[in-house]
């Protein structure tokens, strides 16, 4: 993981926004981030943190408090953090809740949080969103970087008071982290595996034991119900509980039934031959007894038909008849078809007919309609007299000849008026054009006077804007020299605040000074009092070190015959504790006094830039400035409206004359169109009214004209049909007599009368056929041999049907008891069966569980593991073995081989996981002794050392997390010169491995050996601000342009989003 870039506005005491490169400003590997107590250095890492997670460490995890107080109340808190994972590239933003103004009324209103993500999409060369809440930002974060907040505060960002929290940390809180850092969440899921297979496993055998039992039950328990004796005596005798035993019983019953199943089988194949026997006699005696009754059936049939033989000649005379008749039927009925359509076609001749007086009326053709009128139609004349269709029509006044030329002088006039209809058209364009003439010639007239009243007041407005630009002029002159004397003010006046501020910061610094000499004098006081106290009790704290017959460590004698008493004993460690007191004392003591040196440099400082005034003097001589620098800047820039006014009046006034004279000739000019336009409509509208004629519009005249040759093409068409229809029905006339003559009947009638429809000839020839197949089927069964012989007696049918009912119930009851036996014995060797496959799973079952049960209690650090460790915690111990010995090639360096770090698997107390430990061996007593043991510096060395070899072995592993920049906030106040120069030599070999380090401290000697530094400035309000190589200015630092989001988010950028 690798930090890119910090965008941080409103934040703790950031009120601007600052912009950090940590790429520019750590282009060595490492940075020094300085600046005076207070400044806000540890701000810029909790920035990150509250980026990164929502929460601040310092602040108990609450985000609204990082909010500046400084903030205006409608400018939000914003953090946004670019940085590499796995080789993408990623920018996430946070903003915490806050009270905003209401946009109605008073009052203010909460605002809640927002957070964004955001991935880098190369191919697009842009911004990708990936989550836009809080909600759904949070797990996409932890899955990127594979951290929890507090293992991210343990290895990457070491902020104050967590700096050795990994140091410190129990076995299974530093467990959490290693398997998060090399996750190993796959050695815990091996453990969860096992744990429920062994689970699976155990009530796998418990129900194998449990199908034992109950299989063994049931087959006892069937034995003792079996119905016959030798089951009963073979089951009664068996009293032993092994499961041997049991099924022993079991069998030995199992074969008595299986003897007694044989005897019934041989009873049944008995019975079953006696009834196939009596089954034979029964189908003969069946069979005789039919043939029997097929000869008395036929003998009957052949009477009945000799009987009806007369009638069916008679249906066969009738149907040669119809047969005859049938082309006549066929023709008659096409006659009678064509005359009915006649019929239809001349009751459309008379409605066309009817249609087309109408349509004559309407369209003015008078004389036409009287000769209409006067000659009806009549279809029944003309059929009487036997005329053709083609003569009655000509008789009736429709023949073709008269309506054709009639039907294309209205097809012409109708021509005529389509174009007419285009005149009137044209005739609606004249009048609009009219108008539009007559609207412009009103509107250019009044211009023309608007313009020349406007001519006469231009000179008199052009007059007053000199007045008062040469005004304004005057007013904005010494503008210029107004500014610099405002400038003058601002200074002396923030200086004149500053001082006042900084007189009361340096009373409280000294009595802090006073407080914090106080302090130091205590503890070293303690520390001499402690020391004094040791050397009086060094005799006793010898002699407690006494053992009989071992030489004295002062005088060598082995002999003791009078050890010192030791009262009120002192130990080395309080003697540490108190000296390391002494040092923080001392610490604050010089902070408090660099601090108010500070205090009075700054103080000297505002009061020579105030000049002497006081801070009332000065605040009134700024408002003084500002109100003249107002005044003659209003003067300016309205000095520049009136300017501009000035000359559109100048403009204006020689424009306006020739506008004028421009006016008078399109004037003239649309008088003249007016007229030609007026002229022309009058001609078109002459020429339409003639068009017209008697009717309103040419529309209803048009309409009058289409409905009249519409009726005329209808009777045309009409009379066409009818000549056709009559045409036809001759020549059908013609078919029918021809048709009768060839059947040979005397007439038409005749031949109609024999005629039958043709289902009824139909009906007529299946009756006959069927006589004649039912007698050949009769002379059939007559003349077959099986009928020929038989006796004239009835077959004893029914005694023989009876003796075959005896004898297959008894052998349906002989075949039943010999399957209930034979499944009875299936059911018993079944249930045998079973027992015996159970037995032999369970034994199976019971050594896989006892294999897998040692193996789930060695991996869950149970007996028989006596390291009682893990299977997870045993690969992380040697993950820890190699973060020690990575961790201790720095600590020799910086402690100078005063002590090294230890990997501690010892079985811990009360049962609880080992095999994470960590301990100190002090290289000078050859003793391992506690963490807690070490005192502050050597704390802060071995945790540094810890943290860097927990980023190496990270980065080795390849399933590993890569930590590429490293956050140390102080601690290095607590080292003396040589151990700083140590750890100073350690860090500055981090920059052969691509890391970057940004350490947080306020000592001296660091400024002066790190090149690359970021400067903390707090100002006089309390408003800190960045100072150094990687601080790009605000409109320098880039902002994402429109980002191409997934699903519901919606495309913006994130000045909109600032912005709503």
């Amino acid at each position: 993981m690798r930090i890119l870039t910090l965008d941080l506005e409103g934040f703790g005491p950031f009120r601007d926004r600052q912009v950090l490169r940590f790429d520019r400003a750590a282009a060595g590997g490492i940075l020094l981030i300085a600046g005076r107590t207070g400044a806000g250095k540890s701000s810029l890492l909790d920035a990150v943190s509250f980026a990164l997670y929502g929460a601040v460490p310092r602040y108990d995890g609450q985000p609204g408090r990082v909010r500046s107080d400084h903030s205006e109340p409608t400018r939000p808190t914003r953090v946004t953090l670019d940085f590499e994972m796995g080789g993408a590239r990623y920018r996430v933003e946070r903003r915490p809740e806050w009270q905003r103004p209401k946009q109605r009324g008073t009052g203010t209103t909460l605002q809640k949080q927002e957070a964004r993500l955001w991935r880098w999409d190369e191919a697009a060369s842009d911004w990708e969103g990936i989550a836009s809440r809080p909600v759904d930002v949070a797990p996409e974060l932890q899955e990127i970087l594979g951290l929890s907040h507090a293992q991210f505060l343990q290895v990457v960002l070491l902020a104050q008071g967590g700096f050795q929290r990994f140091l410190h940390a129990q076995d299974q809180e530093r467990q959490a982290t290693l398997r998060t850092l090399f996750r190993t969440q796959r050695f815990a899921e091996v453990e969860r595996l096992l744990a429920e297979r062994r689970r699976e496993l155990d009530e796998t055998v418990g129900r194998a034991e449990a199908r034992i039992s109950g299989l063994l039950e049931q087959a006892e328990a069937a034995i003792a119900e079996a119905p016959d004796p030798a089951s009963e005596t073979a089951g009664s005798g068996q009293t032993a509980d092994s499961i041997d035993a049991r099924r022993g019983a079991v069998a030995a019953a199992v074969a008595a039934l299986g003897s007694e199943s044989d005897g019934l089988r041989r009873r049944a194949a008995e019975t079953a031959r006696a009834a196939g026997a009596a089954d034979e006699r029964a189908r003969l005696s069946r069979t005789l007894a039919a043939a029997q009754r097929r000869l008395s059936e036929a003998r009957e049939r052949e009477r009945s038909l000799a009987e009806g033989e007369a009638a069916v000649e008679r249906d066969r005379a009738i149907l040669a008849g119809a047969d005859r008749a049938a082309p006549v039927e066929l023709a008659s009925t096409r006659l009678n078809r064509l005359s009915q359509q006649q019929e239809e076609i001349m009751h459309g001749l008379r409605a066309a007919r009817e249609h087309l007086i109408e349509a004559a009326e309407r369209a003015g053709e008078s004389q036409r309609v009287a000769a209409l009128v006067e000659r009806p139609l009549a279809h029944g004349e003309y059929a009487e007299r036997g005329q053709d269709a083609e003569i009655a029509v000509a008789a009736e006044g429709l023949e073709p000849a008269v309506l054709q030329p009639w039907r294309d002088e209205v097809a012409a006039s109708l021509a005529a008026l389509d174009e007419a209809r285009d005149r009137e058209a044209d005739l609606a364009s004249l009048e609009a054009e009219a108008e539009r003439l007559r609207g412009l010639l009103s509107e250019r007239r009044e211009a023309g006077a608007a313009l020349r009243n406007r001519a006469e007041v231009l000179p008199g407005l052009r007059d007053e804007a000199r007045t008062s630009v040469e005004r304004l002029a005057r007013l904005a002159a010494p503008l210029d020299e107004l500014r610099r004397t405002l400038e003058r003010a601002e200074r002396t006046a923030e200086a004149a605040l500053r001082a006042g501020e900084l007189t009361t910061a340096l009373a409280t610094a000294r009595r802090l000074s006073s407080e914090r000499a106080e302090d130091a004098a205590d503890a070293a006081a303690r520390v001499r009092d402690l020391l004094a106290r040791r050397l009086e009790g060094m005799a006793g704290e010898l002699a407690e070190g006494l053992r009989a017959g071992e030489p004295c460590p002062v005088c060598g004698a082995v002999e003791h015959p009078e050890p010192a008493d030791r009262d009120d004993p002192v130990s080395s460690e309080q003697i540490e504790r108190a000296e390391r007191g002494a040092a923080v004392a001392n610490t604050g003591l010089d902070d408090a006094r660099a601090s108010e040196r500070q205090l009075e440099t700054d103080l000297a400082e505002a009061r020579a830039q105030a000049e002497g005034r006081a801070p009332v003097e000065a605040e009134r001589a700024l408002a003084e400035a500002r109100s003249a620098v107002s005044a003659a800047a209003e003067a300016e820039r309205e000095l520049a409206e009136r300017r501009r006014r000035l000359a559109e009046l100048e403009t204006e006034l020689e424009s306006t004359a020739e506008r004028e004279r421009g006016l008078s000739e399109t004037v003239l000019a649309a008088e003249h169109e007016l007229t030609i336009v007026e002229r022309d409509r009058a001609a078109v509208a002459e020429r339409l009214r003639a068009m017209r004629g008697a009717f309103e519009t040419l529309a209803e005249r048009r309409q009058a004209e289409l409905l009249l040759r519409n009726a005329l093409d209808e009777t045309l068409r009409r009379g066409a049909e009818l000549t056709a229809a009559r045409a036809e029905y001759d020549t059908t006339w013609e078919e029918c007599r021809e048709a009768t003559a060839r059947a040979g009947f005397e007439s038409f009638a005749a031949a109609i009368a024999a005629s039958m429809p043709e289902e009824a000839r139909s009906e007529l020839r299946r009756r006959i056929e069927e006589h004649e197949a039912e007698r050949q089927q009769i002379a059939g069964v007559l003349a077959d041999p099986e009928l020929q012989g038989l006796p004239a007696d009835p077959v004893p049918l029914d005694r023989h049907e009876a003796e075959l009912t005896a004898a297959q119930g008894a052998a349906r009851e002989a075949e039943r008891a010999a399957v209930t036996a034979e499944d009875r014995v299936r059911e018993r060797r079944g249930q045998l069966e079973r027992l015996d496959v159970a037995v032999a799973e369970a034994a199976a079952g019971m050594e896989a569980l006892r294999r897998l049960r040692r193996l789930s209690d060695t991996v869950q650090g149970k007996e028989p593991n006596t390291r009682r460790m893990r299977l997870e915690a045993f690969v992380l111990a040697a993950r820890l073995e190699a973060i020690v010995d990575a961790a201790n090639r720095r600590l020799r360096t910086m402690v100078g081989g005063r002590y090294t770090l230890q990997h501690d698997d010892g079985l811990r107390s009360r049962g609880r996981q080992s095999g994470l430990g960590l301990r100190v061996l002090d290289e000078y007593t050859g003793r391992a002794r506690s963490t807690d043991s070490l005192s502050g510096g050597e704390t802060f060395l071995a945790s540094l050392a810890l943290a860097l070899g927990l980023a190496d072995v990270v980065t080795a592993e390849s399933g590993g997390i890569a930590l590429d920049t490293l956050f140390i906030d102080e601690g290095f106040g607590s080292l003396d010169p040589d151990a700083l120069d140590q750890a100073m030599a350690t860090l500055d070999t981090l920059r052969e491995g691509g890391r970057t380090v940004a350490l947080i401290s306020h000592v001296t000697e660091m400024k002066e050996r790190i090149p690359a530094q970021l400067e903390v400035i707090v100002d006089h309000r309390g408003i800190s601000s960045l100072r150094g190589d990687g601080v790009q200015e605000p409109d320098e630092a880039q902002e994402p342009d429109d980002v191409r989001e997934p699903g519901g988010l919606r495309e913006t950028t994130v000045r909109e989003w600032e912005t709503r």
